[in-house]
């Protein structure tokens, strides 16, 4: 999801008058609100969502998104459950309705793919493709 400078608004402006953040989301699709000079929430209306994950969509499936991330990490072994955490984040893969990939769905796919990736215990797993 892009943002630009004019969604960002304070923590304090959001406290003092929730309707100018309001008019902004109405105006720009989101607003982030800022605590401590750092993003802490977004309020967004539901199409802007929509059309950003569609504006973003990669082609990639599944198995292909974890294996670029795989290959930065450590060891190229990642839990599952940080491994769908890393996927979304960097929008490689996104499930039909908009969400994440669940570390189940994460599992389910490297032991389908058993020439790609190896659950090595513990819900790890380990790309073990040619790189």
């Amino acid at each position: 999801m892009n943002t630009n400078l004019e969604d960002l608004v304070s923590m304090e402006q959001f406290l003092d008058n929730p309707n100018v953040v309001l008019q902004k989301v109405d105006k720009n699709g989101q607003a982030v609100i800022l605590y401590k000079n750092s993003p802490a929430y977004v309020i967004s209306k539901p199409n802007f969502i929509a059309s950003a994950i569609s504006a973003n969509k990669t082609n990639l499936k599944l198995h292909e998104a974890m294996e670029i991330v795989l290959k930065d990490a450590p060891t190229n072994t990642m839990h599952a459950t940080d491994l769908a955490d890393e996927i979304y984040k960097r929008g490689l893969y996104f499930k039909k309705n908009g969400t994440k990939a669940e570390y189940t769905q994460i599992s389910a796919r490297a032991n389908k793919y058993r020439d790609w990736f190896e659950n090595v215990g513990g819900n790890q797993i380990k790309l073990i493709k040619e790189i």
